[in-house]
């Protein structure tokens, strides 16, 4: 379990072997909570809202969280979110539908052939002094939506 935070840009957060335990909303929560304690006392940056995954037990988080802190913010999945709106402006056929699928095989291309990666990534560096990664958003995990915007 990764948690994300963006005060103004994206950091991670600590990461949790949870694959041994069970993911009742209770467990879960306490993750939580201790994560927007270090958050809040360690990071010094303060918690206003919380998102999760739509599944029943994160579900449930929401509401045991706003409990616990009723000031707080809950929302459903962001990606779940982002995919309802995008889905939308991809059943808009016509050109940024076209120039969105070229976009998608222009990066599946140079992802798929690491010589060419290689010198786009050299010729990156001359220009800008980063490189810039090739990602492509996946259904189910919503960092890379984010990431590849």
């Amino acid at each position: 379990m990764t948690r994300l935070i963006n005060p103004d840009q994206p950091y991670l957060l600590n990461t949790c072997d949870i694959s041994v335990k069970l993911k009742t909303a209770e467990n879960l929560l306490e993750i939580v909570l201790g994560e927007i304690v270090y958050t809040v006392e360690v990071l010094k940056v303060k918690v206003v809202a919380w998102c999760t995954d739509a599944s029943g037990d994160s579900a449930k988080i929401w509401c045991l969280l706003v409990q616990k802190i009723p000031q707080i913010i809950v929302d459903d999945c962001w990606v779940r979110q982002v995919n309802l709106v995008v889905s939308n402006i991809f059943k808009i056929q016509g050109l940024f539908s076209k120039i969105i699928d070229d976009a998608l095989e222009v990066v599946k291309w140079f992802n798929n052939h690491s010589c060419a990666l290689g010198i786009l990534n050299a010729e990156q560096l001359k220009i800008s002094l980063k490189v810039k990664s090739l990602v492509i958003p996946v259904l189910t995990c919503w960092t890379l939506h984010y990431l590849s915007v």
